[in-house]
């Protein structure tokens, strides 16, 4: 935020209050850049849960033990 204000101050712009530079940000971070290689198809192939069958014990033995994605834990 303050290099980003930094930069507006040279243009000439007014400083950015912390709730329009969040802003800013997130739309600039869903913005997509216009490319489609694949690469995020690939990348997503990796990941996926893993399913497993044991239980849990005491309280919760009705339950299965928790999924984890298999890319994260590569």
């Amino acid at each position: 935020m303050i290099l980003c204000n930094e930069r507006r101050s040279a243009d000439g712009l007014t400083a950015l209050k912390v709730t329009e530079f969040r802003e800013l940000l997130c739309k600039g971070m869903l913005q997509s850049n216009g490319t489609d290689d694949g690469v995020d198809d690939r990348v997503a192939a990796n990941h996926y849960l893993k399913e497993t069958q044991l239980k849990e014990g005491g309280k919760r033995a009705d339950r299965r033990v928790r999924r984890y994605c298999v890319g994260c834990y590569d």
